[in-house]
């Protein structure tokens, strides 16, 4: 699983990257072709760039919803849970007198 998160993280990354360029490359074709001044690409790329951004955080909460999802639609413990049952083994080595049967 850890896998398939690194691979989506850097696809979205390299998304991102791909998207500056893209965008910068289509801006300055509107600006060769008369259609765009070169004092507003700054403001539209920026824009732009924040769109996406913002389009990226949203496809990021929606993986990690997803994730949560298919982890306890399979019962798998989440890390929290890992960590309470650690501490209850923990004590009840420590002190198992005070542990019910």
């Amino acid at each position: 699983m850890s896998d398939l998160l690194k691979k989506t993280f850097w696809a979205g990354a390299g998304f991102m990257a791909l998207s500056r360029e893209k965008i910068e490359h289509i801006l300055d074709n509107l600006i060769a072709r008369g259609e765009l001044t070169q004092t507003s690409k700054k403001g539209l790329l920026e824009e732009l760039l924040q769109a996406v951004e913002q389009k990226q955080l949203a496809l990021s909460k929606f993986i990690s919803a997803e994730i949560q999802r298919i982890l306890k639609k399979l019962d798998i413990p989440t890390r929290a849970e890992l960590e309470e049952l650690k501490q209850k083994i923990d004590q009840h080595e420590h002190h198992p007198e005070n542990t019910p049967s």
